[in-house]
């Protein structure tokens, strides 16, 4: 077989294949065996099939389709009367029975079954990253009422991801999200990159096969690859769909630095308003201050 041809999408490969199976379940219909001997060899067959359903190597689909043509073979002198290839079929369905005994778990009892309400869960596909524990959401601010000085926060960005810090060491927690989300976008890019040369490959995979067509043409109703879409059509959808996912994210950040940028003026603000009334409680402790040391001195005289 060509090497530039896929396997599992040649129809001579497809028909030889197809033969081989039927062969197969038909010759074990005929094997002096009982019914359970004989399921349990036919569904090792169909086992084996759907194995190696969508192996691509050359290789391996010779050494499947060798392996294939043998048990046919050891079939048929089975069903001829051959003694050799009858023990060394019942030998292979012993042995297959002492494997699925094997492997089949005995069934526990009704007192063995734990309680329903105790059985565990199957684990989510997706966990949603909790918040830092009794940290402030940043959509919750500013908190109108706090109970020393407003600290107003400052909004960083770093690689492009938008920020606000708030204190200084900044939280190891912060830190590891700012890292994860500069090394999502460092391997989109890199994705981006590594399918701009692939696409230049299924460039050159393509004009191959026009190639092949032109000099050796495709005959009329032969199983071939003509209809399907070329090779660079696959990688430019995955270089798209790439990209958007890049915009996406950008235009993200865009909106998340507006909405902090609000949270920063209001943050500023508050802090103003926050400033003024310290500086006229200040003013009146002081002016009250004078009033209070003269009653003192009347009261010792």
């Amino acid at each position: 077989m060509p090497r530039f041809l896929i396997p599992k999408r040649s129809g001579v490969h497809r028909v030889a294949c197809f033969a081989l199976y039927r062969a197969l379940l038909s010759q074990c219909t005929a094997v002096p065996l009982d019914d359970a001997q004989r399921t349990a060899l036919s569904g090792l067959i169909r086992s084996q099939f759907r194995k190696y359903k969508e192996v691509q190597s050359p290789r391996v689909v010779t050494l499947a389709l060798k392996a294939g043509y043998e048990a046919l073979h050891i079939l048929d002198a089975a069903v001829d009367g051959e003694q050799t290839s009858k023990l060394h079929i019942a030998k292979l369905v012993a042995e297959l029975d002492t494997t699925k005994a094997r492997k089949e778990p005995p069934t526990p009892t009704a007192s063995a079954l734990p309680d329903p309400e105790k059985r565990k869960r199957p684990k989510p596909l997706y966990r949603a990253p909790a918040p830092y524990p009794g940290a402030t959401p940043t959509v919750d601010r500013p908190c109108l009422q706090i109970s020393g000085r407003r600290h107003v926060p400052t909004l960083v960005s770093a690689g492009g991801f938008p920020f606000l810090r708030i204190k200084k060491p900044q939280p190891a927690f912060l830190s590891r999200m700012i890292r994860n989300k500069q090394k999502q976008r460092h391997r989109h890019f890199q994705q981006l990159q590594s399918l701009q040369g692939q696409c230049e490959m299924a460039e050159l995979e393509d004009e191959w096969d026009r190639l092949l067509l032109r000099m050796h043409g495709v005959p009329a109703g032969a199983d071939t690859v003509v209809d399907e879409p070329e090779w660079k059509w696959d990688v430019e959808t995955c270089m798209k769909n790439t990209g958007m996912v890049l915009r996406m994210q950008e235009h993200k950040y865009v909106l998340m630095a507006a909405r902090m940028q609000t949270i920063v003026n209001r943050e500023r603000e508050l802090a103003e308003v926050e400033k003024t009334q310290r500086r006229a409680q200040k003013r009146k402790a002081r002016a009250g201050r004078p009033c209070a040391e003269a009653e003192q001195m009347s009261m010792s005289l």
